[in-house]
């Protein structure tokens, strides 16, 4: 009988294992709003162009962000891409430089896309590149190519 037991408990042990992660996790959100401003602009805007991210429109429903994630953990190299849709995008993206083939509507739904690579030292050292979800990235300046600015 207790050899039963130890069998059994053995048996619940070896398969309590914790779950593995998928090669490819995929996420995402919505968020939508209705914007009530009780001062009724006589246009309907809210704030001026590109300064507000929610209730652009006023006393009007709105997708402020609808986004898909698509993550792979780096085993050693590793992907993470967002892409998002509504309003809160075009303010995001609204500082980027234009020109031939660049742009604000070239990134618009690109939230954030990087790649991950972990390199064999110690534990593991991760190292990751990309585009990252901020209006304030360095950019170079025209009049002194090797410094950054703040734009």
């Amino acid at each position: 009988m207790s050899t039963l037991l130890v069998g059994i408990m053995l048996l619940a042990q070896a398969g309590a294992g914790t779950p593995e992660t998928p090669p490819i996790q995929l996420h995402g959100f919505i968020d939508a709003f209705y914007a009530l401003n009780t001062n009724r602009p006589f246009d309907g805007a809210s704030f001026l162009q590109g300064t507000g991210t929610t209730a652009r429109r006023a006393n009007e429903m709105s997708l402020n962000a609808a986004a898909l994630d698509v993550v792979v953990d780096p085993a050693p190299v590793g992907l993470h891409l967002t892409l998002a849709f509504g309003t809160g995008t075009e303010v995001l993206r609204a500082g980027e430089m234009s020109g031939s083939g660049i742009g604000p509507a070239v990134w618009r739904s690109v939230y954030q896309a990087s790649l991950s690579y972990v390199v064999p030292i110690g534990s593991g050292l991760l190292l990751e590149a990309g585009i990252y979800p901020s209006p304030f990235a360095p950019r170079w300046s025209r009049s002194s190519p090797s410094a950054s600015h703040i734009p």
